[in-house]
C-alpha cells in the first residue's frame, strides 16, 4: 500500500504537467512554412483548392483523433 501512494501521485503530477503543456505549449512551425490549422467541416472547401494545386508535389495530410 506504501508503494501505490508515490506512484499515483507521479502518475497524476504527469498527467497534469501533460495537460498543462498541451494547452499552454508555443505552437511554432518552421520558417518558411505556412500556419498550422484546424479543420473543420467550414475549412473543408478552401482546402481542396490548395491540396489539389500542388498535385506534382508530396502532400500529406494528418488526422489526429482524441478517440
Amino acid at each position: 500500500m506504501k508503494r501505490r501512494v508515490p506512484i499515483l501521485l507521479a502518475g497524476c503530477a504527469a498527467l497534469a504537467a501533460a495537460v498543462l503543456w498541451y494547452v499552454y505549449a508555443e505552437r511554432k512551425v518552421p520558417a518558411g512554412q505556412q500556419p498550422l490549422t484546424v479543420l473543420s467541416a467550414s475549412r473543408l472547401e478552401v482546402l481542396r483548392p490548395e491540396f489539389n494545386r500542388d498535385a506534382d508535389k508530396t502532400r500529406i495530410i494528418l488526422l489526429l483523433s482524441p478517440t
